[in-house]
């Protein structure tokens, strides 16, 4: 089995997309869970499934971004070799692996450092990129 670095590329930059998928859910469950808390029946099967889900992703959550470092990492060199040219499309998967990057840094800097204490300014900084993070993945595969 024959496979391109174009093929092999394509696919870490999916892995990657699914990572970046994963690891946004937990901001829409979070979300969901205060916005219906209070409607939500706390006997409910729905309720101790949903409170299980919230638990296991808040597990994951940092070993999710730092496996995602990993696929940036190897998404980078199989799509060129360490080797960069300055086209749109190399400095588009430049911005969005620093951001990425940048992100799990915040994240790991606000779950070991700050841990409980975390600055109000903290989440609104991790969510913004997240926010930037999705922006420049669309704007770097429609190039």
């Amino acid at each position: 089995m024959n496979v391109s670095r174009s093929e092999l590329g394509k696919l870490t930059g999916f892995i990657l997309i699914g990572l970046f998928i994963l690891l946004g859910f937990r901001y829409v469950l979070k979300a969901y869970f205060k916005i219906n808390a209070k409607k939500l029946d706390k006997n409910s099967q729905f309720y101790k499934i949903l409170v299980k889900v919230m638990s296991l992703n808040k597990t994951l959550h940092p070993y999710v971004g730092y496996t995602a470092i990993l696929f940036i990492a190897l998404h980078s060199f199989i799509q060129t070799g360490w080797n960069l040219y300055f086209d749109s499309e190399t400095i588009t998967g430049i911005i969005t692996g620093l951001l990425f990057v940048f992100n799990v840094i915040d994240g790991f800097v606000g779950e070991n450092i700050f841990k409980t204490k975390r600055p109000k300014w903290w989440i609104w900084v991790h969510r913004s990129l997240t926010i930037l993070i999705g922006i420049s993945i669309l704007i770097h595969i429609n190039q």
